[in-house]
């Protein structure tokens, strides 16, 4: 019989193996390499408050875990994990209850990006989870080529520097403001939050950073307009891609081109870094967005059903 436990209760060492099992089996499942999973989850574990646990356990022996980190008054579960015989929609959705209800606070939301296996997915939905559809999308340069950045009368693009990041923040949080992909990311229209996760991707919690690929657009008069923020995607051993973290106008000056401006800027760095191309994210609604992807050459590689949790108090 399984016994499902918040961490504070787990008085074991760091489940390791669990984490090796995990970078093994994600790696398969989504046909790519997922090196460095182990150590995102260690560091995970040994990391701040911010991070919530739930285990299972059968006898003496971890045999799965859920892990989310705090987004303003939500919680975004970034993983979830089952071994072999006890992979199963049942211990899934206790060990998911065992995490979001183990907050102690009102929860605004919850996500799981990677699509559940076998029956998670529907047992989620019974259990009152929402499917918010998501798009993984991939340029290759070898396939599309490289768009020239469009010249936009009356504005610039630099390098972003520390300095900005209250300023997008701002910008951030405007812009996905009532987006889909909100829904599953509540950070993106926070503005605290919104700054918190600038900083982090910065400083390579979001993967390898980038410089060259963090860029701001700035009218004459000095103000920030947008801006565009990118870490390394290690797809194969010889092959990088540019990976899109974020990309935000402010919404009075959306419609100018300089999502586009930003985006073939960063694009340019990318392939001037050696990369093989670009990915990133995007709610499958979100089709203003996808229409911007489709015309520099994105294409969808992986439809992604990410879930939301709204639950009114605990």
């Amino acid at each position: 019989m399984l016994v499902y436990i918040p961490r504070e209760l787990y008085s074991g060492p760091p489940p390791d193996g669990l984490f090796d099992s995990a970078e093994r089996y994600f790696g398969a499942r989504l046909g790519r390499s997922v090196e460095g999973l182990r150590r995102t989850l260690s560091d995970a574990w040994s990391g701040t408050g911010d991070q919530r646990w739930s285990l299972a356990l059968d006898g003496m022996e971890t045999v799965g875990f859920a892990c989310g980190t705090r987004e303003g008054d939500g919680l975004r579960v970034n993983m979830l994990y089952m071994t072999g015989r006890h992979n199963n929609a049942d211990s899934g959705i206790t060990l998911l209850n065992r995490l979001v209800h183990g907050e102690n606070r009102a929860l605004a939301s919850g996500a799981i990006l990677s699509p559940p296996a076998g029956e998670l997915g529907p047992a989620m939905q019974r259990a009152g989870w929402s499917l918010v559809p998501r798009e993984r999308r991939v340029l290759l340069f070898r396939d599309a080529g490289l768009s020239r950045p469009p010249a936009i009368e009356g504005h610039s693009v630099r390098r972003l520097r520390p300095d900005d990041l209250q300023v997008l923040a701002l910008i951030q949080a405007a812009a996905f403001h009532g987006s889909p992909d909100a829904l599953v990311h509540p950070a993106l229209a926070d503005p605290f939050e919104s700054e918190a996760m600038l900083e982090d991707c910065l400083e390579g919690k979001f993967g390898r950073p980038f410089p060259p690929g963090n860029l701001v657009a700035r009218r004459r008069d000095g103000v920030t307009v947008g801006f565009v923020v990118s870490t390394v995607e290690e797809k194969e051993e010889t092959e990088q891609l540019g990976f899109v973290v974020s990309l935000a106008v402010s919404p009075i000056q959306q419609g100018r081109g300089l999502g586009r401006l930003l985006l073939a800027r960063a694009l340019a760095s990318y392939a001037a870094a050696g990369f093989a191309g670009s990915s990133l994210q995007v709610g499958a609604s979100n089709r203003g967005a996808a229409s911007l992807y489709d015309s520099l050459g994105y294409r969808v590689t992986e439809n992604e059903m990410a879930y939301r949790l709204d639950v009114q108090g605990i």
